[in-house]
C-alpha cells in the first residue's frame, strides 16, 4: 500500500514484507513487489537477495537461485555467510559445482567472511567426486592460505 500511495518504504522494511510473503507462499508476489522496489530506487542489500534466493531455493527453481545470485554479485552486495549456507547446499544438491567453486573461491578470495568449514568440504569432496580435482585443491589452497581451515579442510584419500 505504501508504494500505491507514493511512499517507499526503506530497504529494511521491505526485506521484512519480502519474507513474509515468501514464507506464506507468495513467492511471484514477492518477486514482483522486488522488482517494483527496484524500479521506485529502493537499492536491495544482502539481506534482499538473500531472502529472494531462499525463497527461490524452497520453491526448487535452480535457474532463478543462479539469476538472482548473478544479480547481487552485479551489484555489488558482497555474499556472506547466510548466502553461503544458504546457496551452496542447494547447488551441490543440484550437482551445480561449478558455481558452488566460484561462489566458495570468490568468498574465499575477497574475505567476505568465514565459511562453514563442513559445508566447504562438501564442496570439495563433489569437486573430486565430479572430476574437478584442480578446483578441488584450489579451494583447499585458499582456506589453507588465510589459515581458516587448518584442521578439518582436507583432500579426499587418493588425491
Amino acid at each position: 500500500r505504501m508504494i500505491e500511495n507514493g511512499k517507499v518504504p526503506d530497504t529494511v522494511s521491505n526485506n521484512f514484507k519480502l519474507q513474509g510473503m515468501i514464507t506464506n507462499g507468495k513467492l511471484l508476489e514477492a518477486l514482483e513487489l522486488a522488482m517494483q522496489l527496484k524500479d521506485k530506487g529502493v537499492k536491495p542489500n544482502v539481506s534482499t537477495y538473500n531472502v529472494m534466493i531462499a525463497g527461490l531455493i524452497k520453491n526448487d527453481n535452480l535457474d532463478c537461485v543462479k539469476e538472482w545470485y548473478e544479480k547481487m554479485v552485479k551489484s555489488g552486495c558482497h555474499p556472506n555467510k547466510t548466502t553461503f549456507s544458504t546457496l551452496v547446499p542447494f547447488l551441490c544438491e543440484k550437482g551445480d559445482y561449478e558455481l558452488a567453486f566460484q561462489v566458495c573461491s570468490s568468498m574465499l578470495q575477497d574475505r567476505y567472511c568465514l565459511l562453514d568449514e563442513d559445508g566447504l568440504q562438501n564442496v570439495v569432496n563433489g569437486l573430486v567426486n565430479n572430476s574437478m580435482v584442480d578446483k578441488a585443491k584450489t579451494l583447499v589452497k585458499l582456506g589453507l592460505a588465510h589459515s581458516y581451515y587448518p584442521y578439518k579442510l582436507v583432500l579426499p584419500d587418493g588425491v
